[in-house]
């Protein structure tokens, strides 16, 4: 299937050679738009009648100062016996030297690789393309110097992850268009001292033709959360599972340190102190140095409180330390079947300026719920503020912005100054959360 690969492939009981001398670039551009390719990919995949599979891919990613010039591919008969699919991704963006305003991410997938190794995406198969608001944010660490990059995987319907692009140094504002598939996001932060000391990364999605959707990167406050996406869709070994329980047992897997509801971290940086702490009506059941542990509980209803504290030990100018607990009734479940617990978790959307700093004086939060658990009124919440690292607290503005949203009123002062948060929500269903984050940002 690929010029300089193996040459022979069989459709049927004849054998066909490829002919390299048929092979041409593989390439991909948008109709009136310009473009310039980044990445690409071509892969295929065979599979016999009675089972076999296997498959084969070539990368090429033009940033790396090996990457070939060009993909090379030739007409290829499709499968007389079992099934040959092929499949070829292109990364397209903006011409010339500096951050892109836009990117394409496109897959297409065929029965055989056929005449058309130029490819041309039509304005009507725009028209389906998913499109991406992106905005990125530089994490201020009191460091300068600082970037946020971002990273793109894309799988086939089949579960083939195909794509894979990295971009550094991204615009503040882009606009990607997507193939309506399966897709995974995530972005970097790094600052000269620390590479890729902040990961945050979003389980699997599947987007749609002609949808739109819109992504905020590496917003502060970060802090620690619970993900909510099903095992089955655990497409990277960073992602924590879902906090189940069963008639025994308590498995909690938390993201140590992300900047949206739903996303997970590979924090690379070492924490110095963190601790899990699990408590069954105000007795410790067990604790754990590791943000994901299992505990041995009974299966009898109780009252629990879940505790996670880490830090760094005053290095850092931002998110110097997080503590959460939340608070939940559980009973185990009747049969060996596991059963989700029902946590809240609070979503903050902080007006902040492409350097993290604010540029308006009220934060919205959002209260998430475990989905699965039964939903639950949210009947208080309260807010508070340091300037000091939390050393003393003043108490913040806060008014109903919806049944599960709420806004909270930001000090007032003076640029450079660290500022603290503590946020808390409770349901009426026994479930509550109380987040403090020292240095979540400075003004």
């Amino acid at each position: 299937a690929f010029a300089g690969d193996a040459d022979v492939t069989v459709a049927g009981d004849t054998e066909v050679r490829l002919d390299g001398a048929a092979a041409r670039p593989a390439t991909v551009t948008v109709e009136g738009v310009p473009t310039e390719e980044q990445a690409a990919t071509i892969a295929y995949s065979q599979h016999g009648q009675r089972g076999a599979e296997w498959a084969e891919a070539q990368y090429v990613w033009h940033d790396m100062p090996w990457a070939q010039p060009a993909l090379l591919i030739a007409p290829v008969a499709a499968a007389g016996i079992g099934a040959f699919d092929t499949y070829r991704y292109a990364g397209l963006d903006q011409p010339g030297d500096g951050p892109s305003g836009y990117q394409y991410d496109l897959i297409f997938t065929d029965r055989s690789f056929g005449a058309d190794a130029a490819r041309v995406v039509t304005r009507a198969e725009q028209a389906r393309l998913a499109r991406v608001e992106q905005r990125f944010l530089h994490t201020d660490g009191g460091v300068g110097d600082t970037s946020t990059d971002h990273k793109r995987y894309g799988i086939t319907a089949t579960g083939y992850l195909l794509a894979e692009r990295s971009t550094r140094g991204v615009a503040a504002v882009r606009t990607d268009h997507l193939t309506p598939g399966r897709w995974v996001d995530e972005a970097f932060y790094r600052n000269g001292i620390v590479d890729y000391g902040i990961v945050t990364a979003e389980p699997e999605r599947t987007v749609v033709a002609g949808g739109v959707e819109r992504r905020v990167w590496a917003r502060q406050p970060l802090r620690t959360d619970w993900v909510e996406a099903p095992e089955a869709d655990l497409m990277s070994f960073c992602q924590p599972s879902p906090t189940r329980r069963t008639m025994g047992n308590l498995h909690v897997a938390l993201a140590q340190l992300v900047d949206a509801h739903g996303r997970f971290d590979c924090l690379y940086e070492d924490v110095p102190n963190r601790r899990m702490s699990l408590y069954r009506d105000g007795r410790l059941i067990g604790q754990a140095g590791e943000p994901v542990a299992d505990f041995t509980v009974p299966r009898q209803a109780g009252t629990y409180r879940l505790t996670y504290d880490l830090s760094f030990g005053g290095t850092r100018a931002v998110t110097e330390a997080v503590s959460t607990a939340w608070t939940f009734r559980s009973t185990g479940p009747d049969s060996d079947e596991s059963a989700l617990v029902p946590l809240l978790a609070l979503d903050y959307e902080l007006p902040m300026s492409g350097e993290n700093h604010p540029d308006g004086d009220r934060a919205t939060v959002l209260v998430r719920q475990m989905p699965g658990t039964r939903a639950q009124r949210i009947r208080s919440t309260t807010a508070w503020t340091s300037i000091d690292d939390g050393r003393t607290w003043q108490q913040a503005p806060v008014a109903a912005a919806g049944a599960a949203r709420f806004t909270v009123g930001l000090p007032a002062v003076a640029a450079g100054t660290a500022v603290s948060l503590r946020v808390s929500a409770a349901g009426d269903g026994g479930s509550a959360i109380e987040q403090t984050m020292i240095r979540a940002y400075r003004r």
